[in-house]
C-alpha cells in the first residue's frame, strides 16, 4: 500500500500534493504560509483506495505545526444517482456522461451506458442507479 497526501488552502485550492510515499513514511513540508490548511491521506492498494482520513490544521509562522490524522477503511458503496420525471425520461440504453466535483474540491467525470438499476419512484419518476467503481469520493459521498 501506499499513500498520497493533499493540501488544500481556506479556498479549497490545492497547494501541495504528494504520492507514492511508504507505509511509516515521514512527511516534512516546509515553507508554507500560515493559515488553515485541509490535508487528505489516502492509502492506495491496487490501484483502489482504501483507507482515507482528513483533518483541518492551523499553520503558525515560525514554529514547528503537526497534524494528526486518523485513517478509516473507505466503504465501496459510492453510486450516482439521476432522478427523471416519466416526460422526457431516459431509456435504459441512454448514455449518462457527468462531471462532478467532491466536496474536496477533486472532479471526476462519469460516462456510462447502462445502470445497475431503474426503480420507479413514488411520485412516478424514475430512479437510475450507476455505481462508480473505479472513482474515489471522500467518505458519505453518495
Amino acid at each position: 500500500m501506499t499513500f498520497s497526501v493533499y493540501l488544500r488552502d481556506e479556498d479549497n485550492n490545492e497547494v501541495e500534493k504528494y504520492t507514492g510515499l511508504a507505509q511509516g513514511s515521514t512527511l516534512t513540508i516546509d515553507q508554507l504560509r500560515a493559515g488553515t490548511y485541509n490535508i487528505a491521506i489516502r492509502g492506495i492498494g491496487d490501484g483502489e483506495v482504501g483507507f482515507y482520513g482528513a483533518t483541518e490544521a492551523l499553520v503558525k509562522g515560525g514554529t514547528e505545526n503537526t497534524a494528526r490524522i486518523v485513517m478509516e477503511a473507505v466503504e465501496a458503496d459510492n453510486k450516482i444517482l439521476f432522478r427523471r420525471s416519466v416526460e422526457g425520461s431516459m431509456s435504459p440504453d441512454d448514455r449518462v456522461d457527468a462531471r462532478i466535483t467532491a466536496k474536496n474540491g477533486d472532479t471526476y467525470f462519469f460516462s456510462d451506458e447502462s445502470p445497475a438499476s431503474m426503480d420507479f419512484l413514488p411520485d412516478g419518476a424514475y430512479c437510475y442507479e450507476y455505481p462508480l467503481s473505479s472513482d474515489f469520493f471522500e467518505p458519505g459521498f453518495t
